[in-house]
């Protein structure tokens, strides 16, 4: 009688082991294919507390893409922009920030305001209520990191025009790295 329980579970377990072998197989194979990468399944987004932000992106050149618009109801005044890499260093310096100035990304290629190149901004760059701002910081991103999704806390500092009071909106971005 003990003979036929032993015999009845030893065939369970060949039966079942069997099968459960097989999905571990697969599921090794389709890690290693990449599918179950769990970093492409993280969304992308683009997060900010005052200002809205409409979108966010990596360039080919390893620079950093962002488009806001002010939801405020007065103009404001953008004069410092920090970005720091949170988990691996995607900017490669010794520090996982990075920092701008408005004068400064004003005065290189990229920075627009309602669509129309910004060329100087000594004071800071001036949007308006509703105005929409397209910001491309310069490369910073190294290679190596292409095809990653990097998450990245970003904070700007700026005036608000009427009252004059330095204020801080602090955002997230977390984006597919497209180079350098």
């Amino acid at each position: 009688m003990r003979f036929k329980k032993a015999q009845a579970a030893m065939e369970f377990l060949m039966t079942y082991g069997w099968a459960i072998l097989i999905v571990l197989v697969v599921i090794a194979a389709l890690a290693y294919l990449g599918v179950l990468n769990p970093q492409s399944l993280v969304p992308e987004k683009c997060t900010f507390g005052t200002l809205n932000c409409l979108g966010a992106a990596t360039t080919t050149a390893g620079n950093i893409s962002i488009i806001l618009t002010n939801t405020l109801s007065t103009n404001i005044v953008l004069k410092n922009l920090t970005i720091t890499s949170v988990g691996s260093n995607v900017f490669g310096t010794t520090s996982n920030v990075v920092q701008y100035t408005f004068s400064d990304l004003c005065s290189r290629r990229g920075t627009k305001v309602n669509g129309i190149e910004v060329n100087s901004c000594s004071t800071g760059l001036t949007i308006g209520p509703g105005d929409q701002v397209s910001i491309e910081t310069p490369g910073k991103i190294q290679s190596g990191f292409e095809g990653t999704k990097a998450r990245f806390k970003i904070k700007i500092i700026y005036d608000e025009a009427s009252t004059g009071l330095t204020r801080v909106s602090e955002g997230e971005i977390v984006a597919r790295v497209n180079g350098p």
